[in-house]
């Protein structure tokens, strides 16, 4: 029992440790390159971003192995666990790809699910780009 309790607290750091590096990420790019309002998004996080763009975001960092200590699975998982990837981007309004993620009780959510905002907002928009 003694090590359950150890693996979740361990977990739980973790994943504290990443979200205060976002968000030091986050303020460093508002501070430095001021581009406004920021939301982001990552591979796998959307049905209009699958998991497979995974790859294209390493390729744009040549060996991230080497360069970051990051390297993605076969299966398209990052390794070491608790690594994150994908895009910040300026927006006018705020975004999170949770507000098109249907699963419920995420540890992670980051705002609530709302069903029709994808048809409402971004059906059309994402058509027409292509």
């Amino acid at each position: 029992m003694k090590d359950m309790i150890h693996l979740y607290w361990s977990d739980a750091i973790k994943m504290i440790a990443v979200r205060r590096a976002q968000g030091f990420l986050s303020d460093h790019i508002g501070e430095n390159y001021r581009p406004g309002s920021l939301s982001r998004t990552n591979p796998g996080s959307l049905s209009d971003w699958p998991i497979e763009e995974q790859q294209k975001l390493f390729a744009i960092r040549g060996n991230t192995e080497d360069s970051i200590g990051v390297r993605l699975s076969t299966a398209l998982m990052m390794i070491p666990i608790y690594s994150v990837s994908g895009i910040f981007f300026p927006t006018e309004e705020s975004f999170e790809s949770c507000q098109l993620c249907p699963r419920e009780n995420y540890p992670g959510r980051r705002a609530p699910y709302d069903g029709g905002l994808y048809e409402r907002e971004y059906r059309y928009k994402i058509s027409n780009i292509s």
